[in-house]
């Protein structure tokens, strides 16, 4: 059975937590289990849990959240207190989705079923998709992408040298609505362009329309 890794949590947060995954797992046959933040890495090696709901409110959750996202193919559910900074942050450090600590139930339940329906999905497009080292084989070269990184990228490049509007891209990829001072898709776009010129190609591979949303220049 496939496994929900729960990370950083305490027990009274589990507990109120339940609830909503219970709906969760009745939907996708998932199993809860919980893991500490020092143990982590080397049970994510052994398990391979299917996605993680990490809590970001302790100070080993950043460097954790980096490692997860670029070490293995999981996708990442962060949880951030009420700030919109902390929201930029976690999604510039890595994480597939972000909510607020005092979050909606429906919200956390939406963004998980969002993510192991991402992961079950065989992927599509005109990239060569590694999935199993969690890579895009692009210009020969091997580049380290998140899963949503690998969406986007491979979105924009369904539509190459076309404009793909940012709110194309929420429906596409976070399916959900471009809201307003919503930064995320940004966020995301800066790592990958980070990461395609760590390889000494050039970021205008992917262009900002300036209002609009983004094109992918092949």
């Amino acid at each position: 059975m496939s496994k929900l890794f729960l990370i950083g949590f305490s027990h009274q947060d589990t507990t109120s937590l339940l609830p909503t995954l219970q709906l969760c797992f009745e939907v996708t046959c998932l199993e809860l289990q919980e893991a500490s933040l020092h143990t982590t890495l080397a049970t994510c090696a052994k398990q391979q849990p299917i996605a993680v709901l990490l809590n970001m409110q302790h100070a080993a959750a950043s460097a954790l959240l980096k490692r997860l996202s670029h070490c293995y193919r999981l996708p990442i559910c962060a949880v951030v207190r009420a700030s919109s900074r902390d929201l930029y942050l976690a999604y510039r450090q890595g994480a597939d989705h972000v909510v607020y600590a005092e979050h909606d139930g429906t919200e956390l339940l939406c963004r998980l079923d969002a993510m192991i329906r991402a992961r079950t999905q065989p992927s599509t497009g005109c990239q060569r998709v590694a999935e199993a080292t969690r890579t895009t084989y692009w210009h020969q070269q091997l580049h380290h992408f998140t899963q949503t990184e690998q969406a986007l990228l491979t979105h924009l490049a369904r539509y190459a040298n076309q404009v793909v509007s940012k709110q194309d891209l929420y429906a596409a990829v976070f399916q959900r609505e471009l809201a307003a001072h919503d930064r995320s898709l940004d966020a995301h776009i800066s790592n990958i362009r980070k990461k395609i010129t760590s390889q000494g190609l050039c970021k205008r591979l992917i262009k900002t329309i300036r209002g609009v949303g983004y094109s992918y220049i092949n």
